[in-house]
């Protein structure tokens, strides 16, 4: 007897909901007859499992099942051949086997493992690895032994005696199976398929026709060799995506590797956790952006595939530009075995990671600038950094924009200073970001040492749609008269003398010669605009001012206030106004409060308006 499948010395049996195996097999053999098996434990026959029944062959090929071996062992598995009378053939033995979990460990390089050797972990006798050059032993590191891989895909030479490079070799593998068994007490198989370097591309589930020619070929071939069952699958793949061409195809290439494996494993709730992209200190190499976009697909993924969880690793120390050292892959494989605990006992044992829950946006109520309160689930104990909290960071698009002061840490929430306006965030597509970048500096975690994720999230603070400040605004020469309510009328030609360019400054609008003009003296500014309406619309004009105005739309007065004082508030004031489709003038009468007064600042929100209605704009006069 020669087994193609489901038996191997010193291999893991994949145990079902019962906590016995349920081991497929098939082989070649020159005998006919019925396949008997007895297992042995400590050399004696377990019970109930002597000399049964499991299988048959003929015509040179034999297959059948072995149930009922408790998780554990070690087990020897004593197999023959009877033929009609009864006298067995062919007997072989199966030596050194557990019964428990196995896991597909997937992806490129950070997951192959190129850690330094120094740290490699001493061997456990309960965790063994199916090596790429398919054999069973206890799990050592390098457990991706491509060199001596038996896949063609894999470039290997399985007759290949020492490793190509003795210096790196350690992966998350090995400390992940170690705290497997610590967590779930069963015996862990780690079948080893990573390949450093590669991209969703060349793992597509379409290539399986290729069989071992293909990485997902590969892999799935190497589980079929074992029983075609698994416990789940540990992924760590994204650095060769993280490209302009390619990773806006991330999710949906990994929804259908994801989906092909689950296929081909024959479970449609397949345990999957894999990993977030850490750093890449490329010296000029690789795109932020794109990378920033594979973290954000990853760290979303939970919501779009089901038993999924994705776990961090912004955080990690490197080897070398990219690799994460062989001391942190240690950290690591833990994390891994914390989600993939919690996912397996349905939320029973280990720790799911920490998720992003929500961001809200408060006003300080001296200044009006953005207090951003950003929460977190399942985090343990509460947030903490070693030093100042770090990682934090805005962008308007792709481009870093500055306004954080202050990050402060209250329990699982992580509250944000900003120097930015509140509603000014709606129209300046912010994005606030943690982990941006290809290698950022993050150091909050919970009191259990597990990072937040990183994140790319765009934000919605108000759900009205609002107009940028308007710029193209006219100011008149000062005119000089009583600061009164009678004497702001509507400008008439023969008393106001020529309009000209007015200065903007971020958000506000004055005199381009405020400073030169004389102090002291009563005076009044006359500001005009016109702003463009592509449809009749709603609107609250939001105002700003440090000096009394009174406004007009298209000639009527829609609006007065006599008490305004410094400084200039945005958006202090709303004004309602329905606007008919066309263009429209606004002129504004600020009195100058004896020389104090500033300028004022205008925008518009639509009111009950959806995120995609037009605004009105401004035009040049």
């Amino acid at each position: 007897m020669k087994f193609e499948t489901g038996f191997f010395d010193n291999g893991v049996l994949q145990r079902n909901e019962k906590d016995c195996c349920e081991q497929d097999f098939n082989g070649f053999c020159k005998s006919a007859g019925t396949v008997l098996v007895t297992v042995l434990k400590k050399g004696k026959a377990v019970a109930g499992l002597s000399r049964i029944k499991a299988g048959c062959s003929a015509k040179g090929k034999f297959s059948g099942t072995v149930s009922g071996v408790p998780a554990g062992g070690p087990y020897d598995f004593l197999f023959s051949i009877a033929d009609a009378s009864g006298k067995e053939h062919e007997p072989v033995t199966v030596k050194n086997i557990l019964v428990g979990d196995l896991w597909i460990l997937g992806g490129q390089s950070n997951m192959q493992g190129i850690g330094r050797m120094e740290h490699a972990l001493p061997p456990e006798k309960e965790v063994r690895a199916y090596y790429m050059n398919n054999r069973w032993d206890v799990a050592r590191d390098p457990i991706h032994n491509i060199y001596q891989a038996s896949a063609p895909v894999h470039g290997g030479n399985p007759e290949a005696k020492t490793n190509r490079n003795p210096v790196t070799g350690v992966g998350p593998g090995v400390a992940f199976g170690h705290k497997m068994w610590k967590n779930i007490k069963v015996p862990q198989g780690l079948i080893a398929c990573g390949h450093g370097g590669t991209s969703m591309d060349q793992w597509d589930p379409a290539k399986k026709k290729l069989g071992d020619n293909s990485l997902y070929g590969a892999a799935i071939n190497r589980l079929k060799r074992l029983g075609g069952k698994a416990a789940g699958i540990v992924w760590y793949q994204g650095c060769s995506d993280a490209n302009t061409e390619v990773s806006p195809l991330y999710t949906k290439r990994m929804q259908n590797l994801v989906r092909s494996f689950r296929r081909d494993a024959g479970n449609p709730e397949l345990p999957f956790v894999m990993v977030q992209l850490g750093r890449f200190c490329g010296c000029g190499c690789g795109d932020p952006a794109s990378w920033d976009s594979i973290r954000e697909q990853q760290r979303v993924l939970p919501k779009k595939i089901k038993n999924l969880l994705t776990i961090p690793a912004i955080d990690l120390e490197l080897d070398d530009t990219i690799h994460i050292s062989g001391e942190h892959q240690h950290v690591l494989g833990k994390r891994l075995a914390g989600a993939m605990t919690y996912l397996v006992s349905g939320g029973k044992k280990g720790k799911a990671p920490i998720e992003l829950k929500s961001i809200k946006i408060t006003q300080d109520a001296k200044t009006g600038n953005a207090i951003l309160i950003v929460s977190f689930k399942h985090v343990d104990g509460k947030l903490v950094s070693g030093s100042r909290p770090a990682g934090f960071s805005f962008f308007t698009g792709d481009t870093p924009a500055v306004g954080i002061y202050k990050v402060a840490l209250k329990h699982n929430e992580a509250l944000i200073y900003t120097s930015i306006y509140s509603r000014d965030f709606t129209y300046d597509n912010y994005k606030l970001c943690y982990g941006a970048g290809l290698d950022p500096y993050c150091n909050i975690t919970d009191e259990s040492g597990r990072p937040l994720p990183a994140f790319s999230v765009k934000l919605h603070p108000n759900s009205r749609p609002v107009m940028k400040f308007v710029s193209e605004f006219e100011v008149s020469e000062p005119v000089y008269v009583q600061e009164s309510r009678e004497n702001m009328k509507y400008p008439v030609k023969s008393k106001v003398t020529a309009f000209r360019k007015a200065d903007f400054n971020v958000f506000y609008v004055s005199h381009p010669d405020r400073v030169k003009l004389p102090a002291g003296k009563d005076k009044i500014f006359y500001f005009r605009c016109r702003i463009k309406c592509g449809e009749s619309m709603k609107l609250n004009l939001l105002l700003g001012y440090d000096g009394p105005v009174k406004m007009f739309c298209d000639g009527k007065e829609i609006y007065c206030d006599m008490k305004g004082t410094n400084p200039i508030i945005k958006d202090q004031h709303k004004v309602p106004c329905a606007l008919s489709k066309g263009i429209h003038e606004f002129v504004i009468a600020l009195a100058s409060s004896r020389g104090a007064a500033w300028g004022l600042c205008l925008r518009a929100e639509r009111v009950n308006g959806k995120k995609d209605d037009a605004l009105p704009t401004a035009i040049p006069l």
